[in-house]
């Protein structure tokens, strides 16, 4: 990655690859949906925090990310299902 001064005092910052997500609320009419593209180099954390501004989310929804079948995110107190942090 290589950063560089941009137009009026904000960082412009040069990456390699941008991964495009399309996001979709489960069992909600009309859909709701965002697409959205981050530097590949984002941590899910990061991920988690792209996806709260966008969908003007307060960090109160659960949420689960699953990667080569594993789970992560914020365990449901109501699901036996395991989530890792």
């Amino acid at each position: 990655m290589v950063e560089q001064d941009g137009p009026q005092g904000f960082e412009m910052v040069r990456v390699n690859q941008i991964f495009e997500f399309h996001l979709s609320l489960a069992e909600v009419r009309p859909p709701v949906w965002r697409r959205i593209q981050v530097p590949a180099d984002y941590t899910l954390a990061r991920l988690y925090k792209v996806i709260q501004i966008v969908m003007d989310w307060q960090d109160c929804h659960l949420h689960e990310f699953t990667v080569d079948g594993r789970s992560y995110g914020a365990p449901d107190p109501e699901d036996d299902h395991q989530v890792s942090r």
